[in-house]
């Protein structure tokens, strides 16, 4: 394991702290890593006229910024989902739709950290928390951008990037959104499963 992983892998456990400083500092590290992965692929499209303003946010902000809608997604296994969520307060979990087999809640830091902690409903399942678990253990599973039209955005990032979602349509997601995903390769040469996703 490199020392990269065993860094992450760390910065995850510490989300089940009992310390509430080492949550906070591990939330941060996590949301910059995920966050800053995400800008690496999708600058061009933030400064795209076209689809500027359809990510919830009027410019996007300076070359290496967060995006201020950002929440990076962490899949973890369902013991280490119980212990974060206890030693986070036992926030709610989100209404998430059968057919995803997943479980989530949403932890806040600030001044704007947002992490998404999923896991799978059955661990043995054919979900796609569970494919990653599987193949990959505890990590970063996703980062999701707010849009103000998913369907437009998705229609947009096709024509202009080249790119292709992974549905043809948006789909139904947690707490009534509506989502679509493109999976990316950063510059770094890492996959990236990045989530749009508008709010009801």
């Amino acid at each position: 394991m490199t020392s990269e992983k065993v860094e992450l892998a760390a910065q995850i456990e510490d989300l089940a702290s009992p310390d509430q400083q080492r949550r906070s500092m591990a939330a941060a590290g996590l949301f910059s890593r995920g966050g800053r992965l995400a800008w690496d692929v999708s600058e061009a499209w933030m400064n795209d006229g076209a689809l500027t303003g359809i990510f919830a946010v009027e410019t996007y902000g300076l070359p290496g910024d967060i995006h201020p809608e950002t929440t990076v997604g962490i899949a973890v296994p369902p013991e280490l989902f119980a212990r974060i969520c206890a030693a986070n307060g036992n926030p709610l979990e989100a209404a998430v739709p059968p057919e995803q087999d997943a479980r989530e809640f949403e932890l806040r830091f600030p001044p704007n950290v947002r992490l998404d902690i999923l896991t799978a409903r059955d661990a043995a399942g054919n979900g796609p928390i569970a494919g990653y678990l599987g193949r990959h253990g505890a990590g970063i599973q996703q980062v999701e951008f707010r849009v103000n039209d998913v369907a437009s955005a998705t229609g947009l990032l096709r024509e202009r990037f080249d790119l292709t979602p992974l549905h043809a349509a948006p789909q139904p997601g947690a707490n009534r959104a509506r989502m679509n995903f493109f999976l990316v390769i950063a510059p770094s040469g890492e996959k990236l499963l990045l989530e749009l996703f508008q709010a009801p």
